[in-house]
């Protein structure tokens, strides 16, 4: 889930950190303290064999569950995305199972992923069953539920079990996990992520040089909004995708926008933004800007680009330099270059 290419992600927007390992006695249950969430240390006849955090704040943790008498085992994530569209994520994750080894030659045992959710309500998360033919594996199986807007990700795959019953196997782990109320389905039904209908149309797209007053902008606005609960809650978006999706990442379009994307990084929820400033500085034509968000709220500005440009641009360019300006919380720190003119 979050090899190569998180590597990358976590290098344009945090300094890269070995996962570490959350020390929880093997009988015990662990809670997550910002949702609630609880993985007790035997869950559906699995047993939780190791527990650890790619973050230093518990923003992408992950459960591993040993192999049971069915010879099936099971992986449990749970990440804050920057874009909290469960649709979206999973889109991704689909693309990853695709593009793995244990997913390889994977047959979906239903034309779309299944609706569901977590302790009655509208439907608001979504699972896949796949068979394998041929292998050392059976069957497999991708699960994504939001806890408020966190995600958890389950994965899970067989030497034994047939895609029927993969699927009671699955739903069973779902209902042994302790959901904290938040998990509780409201509101509109998921909505699909589909390609866009009309492809972007992309400029002549040139790096310029950053504007130190947009970079600013770009780094405090998040969180002075977030502070002063003026993060708009409008209708969740429904989400497009843009051209095929790729390993590395995927693009997509919020409500079918015609003038920026997100581009969502692996399938573990960090993101690219591409868009023109929230609030336009100067007298010429405002560039577009391209800023990334980590799962714990990291917000990296680079340089702008003066038309909208492909999405290949940017992630040579996130992948390849280092950023303009880094927010994390209160902290902010500026390429000594940035504000130069």
């Amino acid at each position: 889930m979050r090899l190569g290419t998180i590597i990358a992600a976590l290098a344009m927007a945090a300094t890269p950190a070995a996962a570490r390992d959350l020390t929880v006695p093997a009988d015990k249950g662990w809670q997550h303290a910002q949702t609630g969430m609880v993985v007790m240390p035997q869950v559906a006849g699995f047993q939780r064999t190791k527990l650890s955090d790619s973050t230093e704040t518990e923003h992408d943790v992950t459960a591993q569950f040993g192999e049971d008498a069915d010879g099936t085992f099971a992986t449990f994530y749970l990440f804050h995305p920057a874009v909290p569209d469960v649709a979206l994520w999973f889109d991704r994750a689909q693309v990853a199972l695709d593009g793995g080894k244990t997913g390889r030659g994977a047959s979906p045992a239903t034309a779309d992923p299944v609706a569901f959710a977590v302790g009655g309500g509208t439907p608001n998360a979504l699972r896949q069953v796949y068979s394998i033919p041929g292998g050392a594996l059976r069957s497999t199986a991708v699960a994504l539920i939001p806890v408020g807007d966190w995600i958890v990700k389950l994965r899970m795959s067989s030497r034994t079990l047939t895609a029927d019953r993969m699927d009671a196997k699955l739903m069973a782990l779902v209902s042994g996990l302790r959901w904290p109320k938040t998990t509780e389905a409201t509101g509109t039904p998921i909505a699909l992520v589909r390609p866009c209908t009309a492809p972007l149309a992309y400029g002549k797209a040139k790096v310029v040089k950053p504007d130190g007053a947009a970079m600013l902008l770009s780094l405090m606005l998040p969180g002075i909004a977030a502070k002063e609960g003026k993060v708009e809650k409008g209708p969740p978006a429904t989400w497009c995708r843009e051209g095929e999706p790729l390993g590395d990442y995927g693009v997509y379009r919020a409500n079918a926008d015609a003038n920026r994307y997100t581009i969502a990084m692996a399938d573990a929820g960090r993101a690219i933004h591409v868009s023109p400033p929230a609030i336009a500085i100067g007298n010429g034509k405002p560039a577009i800007s391209v800023t990334t968000e980590d799962v714990d709220g990291t917000i990296a500005t680079y340089p702008s680009f003066s038309a909208l440009p492909q999405p290949a641009q940017v992630w040579k360019l996130v992948t390849t330099s280092g950023p303009t300006g880094r927010m994390r919380g209160n902290d902010m720190t500026l390429s000594p270059d940035a504000l130069k003119r």
